[in-house]
């Protein structure tokens, strides 16, 4: 179901990013029945994975790569800076060259998200009502059967959001909220072209820390709101960004992964699968296996 329409796009999950470029190929393109869906020709992602016998001894030559700086500065975690700087150091073994830009406007992108996408959650789940679509729930008056089906057929979170979207959208709150979180997104959107056209690639964590621990945040939705922080950005401006992991948080929590996120100009999905093919198949070490799996395996 829709969620936030202007941000919403799928997420191609893979073993490998081969596995990933082959599942984009086949879902990429116009859709008559979608309206949020592009109409520019898909490129032949597959055509970009090479094996690794193939590759030259500077695969990613004359690549320029923007670390951006605003992602491993404070309230990120010190393993986690190590291991993107250590990414990024890969990345100029295989030739590219590497320098630290600034996005200024990049830690404003969290709240705006929020604004934005609860707003838009507001007005998509209004339509489950019990009538139209969704639980529906006996009741004697119509008053009844909308607010009952509403608070038995949707979760608590759920139930938050729509809340909070439709106060960011109240007569009077309109102005303060929306309206500066639209604003808020131009800016980053422009921010981003500025990077871009400086730099072929972007890269930052995904997560301001490791991973953490299934329901380990769940009492603290705060904590679990600003893990996005690294990634809403790339929703905001409308780009395509592919996160692989790049190492492990020594003696971390049971040494779970750190993710490397990166990110390119629209529409060029195809060199981000090149690059992140690359990066994958050169990178020392490269079995991403949990240390304490792999421990308990042999």
């Amino acid at each position: 179901m829709a969620y936030a329409s202007s941000l919403d796009a799928i997420g191609c999950f893979g073993s490998s990013v081969a596995d990933t470029g082959i599942l984009l190929h086949a879902i990429a393109g116009h859709d008559r029945f979608d309206a949020t869906s592009s109409k520019q020709e898909v490129p032949n992602f597959l055509s970009h994975f090479d094996s690794a016998s193939s590759f030259e001894s500077k695969p990613l030559k004359g690549l320029r790569v923007g670390l951006i700086r605003e992602t491993i500065e404070d309230g990120v975690e010190a393993g986690v800076v190590s291991t993107i700087r250590a990414a990024a150091s890969h990345f100029e073994e295989l030739g590219c060259t590497v320098n630290e830009v600034s996005l200024p406007p990049f830690s404003l992108g969290l709240p705006a998200y929020y604004i934005l996408a609860l707003s838009e959650s507001s007005s998509n789940l209004s339509r489950y009502d019990g009538i139209r679509y969704g639980n529906q729930v006996y009741a004697e008056e119509l008053g009844s059967l909308y607010g009952d089906s509403r608070a038995k057929g949707l979760g608590s979170e759920v139930k938050m959001r729509i809340l909070m979207g439709t106060y960011a959208l109240s007569a009077g709150y309109y102005d303060a909220y929306y309206k500066r979180a639209q604003q808020v997104r131009t800016i980053i959107r422009n921010s981003f072209k500025e990077a871009l056209d400086q730099y072929d690639i972007l890269i930052s964590p995904a997560a301001p820390s490791a991973a953490y621990k299934i329901g380990e945040k769940k009492n603290d939705p705060l904590a679990m709101y600003a893990g996005d922080i690294m990634t809403v950005n790339v929703n905001l401006a409308g780009l395509p960004a592919l996160v692989l992991p790049c190492g492990f948080i020594e003696n971390g929590t049971a040494g779970l992964p750190v993710g490397l996120q990166m990110i390119g100009a629209a529409f060029h999905e195809g060199e981000l699968l090149r690059v992140g093919h690359i990066f994958e198949q050169t990178l020392e070490n490269g079995r991403f296996v949990p240390p304490i799996v792999a421990d308990s395996v042999e």
